[in-house]
């Protein structure tokens, strides 16, 4: 979090468009508040003259210009539809422009050589994408450039390179026009800890890259239909967030990728559940798989239901969501969970609910399903252990759109009626 400003900065201005300036001690992160100060302007020069950060809601200006000689190291600009320059900030630390018209980064990453937190977030910056250039800003660690229109991303060689690590941690791409990634362009940043391609319209993403201290890759709402990060060598790696593509198979990690604790698949086109592929995740505390067209919970080909020989170890495993698949079975004989708190199966066409769920799920507390089709003795045998628990019936599904469900509270049974 940038630092907030205590008192109203101070802006110098010469002759141009009319613009409205909100200065220093407006922030809402402050709970602050500054009136708008009406000049014609079309350089705008921030000043901070008791505190180094200073914030503009709305500039028309098209020049950002920066006393080198003043206080000012944070630097926070919502909205400035007419900015197409910077200058003078080779001393800022952090600076956020929102809405610009920044068309080439180089020539703005030449003005920030000290920078360390940089985000350019819908400046109209398009084209090819080479991070090469960000050898210009060698100070820094977060770069965002969310809601642009890069559609390539690549990496010139680069002698400043060969020998050093770069400090980036948090690189930033979303809601940009990728269709395609390869990891091996960001092979230099072995410091990156967070990469973020959401909302994109990936199609592949392929490479083979060492990244030991990346922790999350976030991939949703992107067009992918299938994932190989095989050639991920990332061992640091805890949050991967698939949600929302069109992944028809489930993505391959590499061996090294042991530590995952997240793994987000919902609402994709899975139809079957990866028993070798979550087996290499023993550390797995939340499995999400809502919005999928899964039937079963058992191996693919496997047609014994009392088979335990193939069983699903996930000894942490918090949290599991499969709410909205075509599940009419609750077929948990082969998965061992004993730690889970959380299950959701509402929104399937369940039929059968495991007689010993409980039993199996030792620490279950929250279970949500849809269930009108399942026997309301099962409530009144499990009646002692659904009397500590909350167990939550769903009102609605897209085909019972016409019945209302209710339980007693805490122990009776479900019944459902025409409405």
């Amino acid at each position: 979090m940038w630092p907030c400003a205590q008192r109203r900065g101070e802006s110098e201005v010469t002759s141009g468009v009319t613009v409205s300036v909100f200065l220093g001690l407006l922030l809402v992160l402050c709970g602050c508040s500054a009136l708008p100060e009406e000049r014609r302007i079309d350089v705008l020069k921030p000043k901070a003259t008791v505190t180094d950060a200073a914030n503009v809601v709305y500039t028309n200006a098209s020049r950002l210009l920066i006393d080198s000689q003043g206080s000012l190291r944070y630097l926070n600009i919502l909205h400035a539809p007419k900015l197409r320059e910077i200058s003078g900030t080779q001393n800022l630390d952090g600076l956020l422009i929102r809405g610009c018209l920044l068309r080439r980064l180089e020539d703005a990453l030449a003005q920030l050589r000290a920078i360390t937190v940089l985000k350019l977030v819908s400046c109209q910056m398009n084209g090819t994408l080479d991070l090469s250039l960000l050898s210009l800003t060698p100070s820094v660690t977060s770069l965002s450039l969310e809601g642009n229109r890069f559609e390539w991303v690549v990496r010139t060689p680069d002698p400043a390179y060969a020998n050093r690590s770069p400090p980036l941690q948090f690189l930033d791409l979303s809601a940009n026009a990728l269709e395609h990634f390869d990891l091996g362009v960001i092979e230099p940043f072995t410091a990156l800890m967070k990469l973020g391609l959401s909302r994109n319209r990936l199609l592949s993403l392929v490479g083979e890259v060492y990244l030991p201290k990346l922790t999350i890759l976030d991939l949703q709402y992107n067009r992918l239909t299938q994932v190989d990060l095989r050639g991920c060598d990332c061992q640091a790696l805890k949050q991967m967030i698939f949600t929302r593509n069109n992944l028809t198979s489930w993505p391959m990690f590499a061996s090294s990728s042991r530590e995952i604790k997240s793994l987000a698949l919902g609402h994709n086109q899975l139809d079957m559940v990866n028993y070798t592929e979550l087996r290499q995740h023993r550390n797995l505390q939340s499995l999400m798989l809502e919005g999928n067209i899964i039937s079963s919970l058992h191996p693919r080909g496997s047609s014994d239901h009392n088979d335990t020989t193939t069983l699903l170890e996930l000894p942490n495993l918090g949290s599991l969501f499969l709410n909205d698949n075509r599940l009419e079975a609750l077929e948990l004989e082969r998965w061992h969970i004993p730690s889970v708190l959380l299950i959701r199966v509402d929104r399937n066409p369940l039929r059968y609910i495991p007689a010993d769920l409980f039993q199996r799920c030792p620490r279950l507390h929250y279970f949500q399903c849809y269930c009108p089709n399942i026997d309301c003795e099962w409530v009144e045998r499990h009646r002692t252990h659904i009397q500590d628990r909350v167990v939550a019936i769903d009102q609605k599904m897209p085909d019972t759109t016409n019945r209302e469900c209710l339980t007693i509270p805490r122990a009776g049974c479900v019944y459902c009626y025409p409405r």
